[in-house]
Order: C-alpha cells, then structure tokens, then sequence
C-alpha cells in the first residue's frame, strides 16, 4: 500500500516539474537562471512530499477492512507507465550554439536568394 502511494505521489510530482520544465526557458528571457530557478521551484514542491504519501496510506487503509486485501478492496494496480528527466536541458541552447543557428539560418537565406536569382536569369552564364 505505502509503495503504490509513493509511486502515485512519484508520478504526480514527475508530472508537475514536467510542466514547469515545459516553461522554464522563460526565465532565461527574464535574465534568470532556469536550472536554479527550476531546482529551487522543485524543492519547493517536493517539501511535504513523505507527509502527504503517509497520509494517502492512512486514508487508504481507513477503508479497508478487517481480513481484506488492501489492494482488492481498493482496487490497485501497477502504474503502466514510469517518467526520465533530464536535467541539462536548455530549450535555448548555449551562446555559442545560438550563433551557429544564426549564421546557418544566415547561410541557408544567402543559398535560397542566389539559387532564385540565378534561376531567374535562366542560370549561370560562362
């Protein structure tokens, strides 16, 4: 009963820091750091996370009776699905990996307009 409720609780607080993950490149564009920013968001909603699964478990079993299986009177079953995260993520890239996209976009814009061009004039004369 404790393990399914900490898993239930595990996926819950899995799905949570994904959403915020899903937001957190904003606070580069804020001037923040996002992986300090997502860490001390985490902390925050992790804090209590054994005190809210512990009292699942007492409600649970509040339910249950006498002689019964905890698991057939509540029906439980094994998640289906488990939850990665990865840490060093960043939406944004590094410096160096936004200019590279800059000056390959820069590029790829120079190629397509002389490739239109030359198409226009019936191609490249010699």
């Amino acid at each position: 009963m404790t393990l399914f409720s900490l898993d239930e609780h595990w996926q819950q607080h899995l799905a949570l820091l994904s959403e915020i993950r899903d937001g957190i490149h904003l606070r580069k564009l804020a001037g923040q750091n996002p992986v300090d920013e997502f860490h001390r968001i985490a902390l925050r909603e992790f804090d209590g996370f054994f005190t809210s699964v512990n009292a699942a478990v007492h409600d649970r079993m509040q339910q249950v009776g006498d002689g019964e299986d905890p698991l057939d009177v509540l029906g439980l079953q094994r998640p289906s699905a488990t939850w990665t995260y990865m840490l060093r993520d960043d939406p944004l890239g590094d410096a160096m990996g936004r200019a590279a996209a800059e000056i390959r976009r820069r590029v790829r814009g120079l190629i397509t307009r002389t490739e239109a061009n030359n198409n226009q004039h019936g191609g490249l004369s010699g």
